[in-house]
């Protein structure tokens, strides 16, 4: 039996950004998170590069709390605002390098959509109360809407505390 529906966002919860251009460490590569599509700057890095996550850095903390929730029985998908194949391909390949099982394609969920909806859609479709799902974010929007809509959210910084969410 499923107890909740957990989503994980990759860069910034899953993935601590780091990305190398000509051999050099940059934080600035990863535009606005608003305008992910239409950046050329990020797109030509994805397609240029062979392994573009690969510097970055998958917190032991997160990789034990995904660990746990999984083998507790709980449903686990990964979504992200950067809705490019190229993007999709590279954190695909981060999530099964670096997170302990085999990510399955239908895990990791790429929409333009606000997270929260795409929550929404998952619990629907797997007949799971939303009030049973929860979102672990960076992003301090993404959390106070799905928060807005009855969904437990985390912020990723509790983990860096006790390396599981904050109890309420």
């Amino acid at each position: 039996m499923i107890k909740k529906l957990y989503a994980f966002d990759i860069d910034g919860t899953l993935a601590v950004d780091r990305f190398a251009v000509d051999g050099k460490a940059t934080y600035n590569i990863h535009p606005d998170i608003n305008n992910l599509t239409l950046d050329e700057t990020w797109i030509r890095f994805l397609i240029q590069s062979k392994n573009p996550y690969g510097e970055c850095i998958a917190p032991e903390c997160m990789r034990a709390f995904v660990k746990k929730v999984q083998v507790e029985g709980n449903l686990v998908y990964f979504l992200s605002s950067d809705n490019n194949s190229p993007a999709y391909l590279a954190k695909l390949k981060f999530l099964r390098e670096n997170y302990y099982w085999d990510v399955k394609d239908e895990q990791l969920i790429v929409s333009p959509f606000s997270k929260y909806k795409v929550i929404e859609i998952l619990a629907e479709m797997n007949d799971i109360d939303i009030h049973d799902c929860v979102l672990i974010d960076d992003s301090e929007k993404h959390l106070i809407d799905a928060n807005n809509h009855g969904i437990e959210v985390h912020q990723t910084t509790e983990f860096l505390i006790n390396g599981e969410p904050w109890k309420f």
